[in-house]
């Protein structure tokens, strides 16, 4: 039972400064990238690498490319609401999946 607790206690402990900068080195901030963004952030912009969260909103904040569609959805009639607009973006939508996987 002692040593069930303990590996429980092991499992669930913070990464060390020293973990996140060996796992930077070997290129996790980018393979495994949620957890190394939220865990180890500073190991990661150390090694030069970019949170793939922060190009996508650059990309995004930069404008449509030219020639991009638009989807319009609109609600039944008598609803008094605006048309929902959505930006189709070839250009970030498997950097966002990519992302959210």
């Amino acid at each position: 039972r002692r040593i069930i607790a303990l590996m429980l206690a092991v499992s669930s402990a913070a990464p060390t400064p020293a973990s996140c900068d060996d796992w930077a080195a070997s290129g996790e901030c980018d393979r495994n990238a949620a957890f190394m963004w939220e865990s180890c952030e500073s190991a990661c912009t150390k090694h030069g690498f970019k949170d793939l969260r922060a190009a996508i909103d650059e990309m995004a904040l930069a404008g449509p490319p030219a020639g991009g569609q638009i989807l319009e959805l609109r609600l039944a009639s008598g609803a008094n609401l605006a048309p929902i607009r959505i930006d189709l973006r070839p250009d970030l939508s498997p950097i966002t999946v990519a992302a959210v996987v």
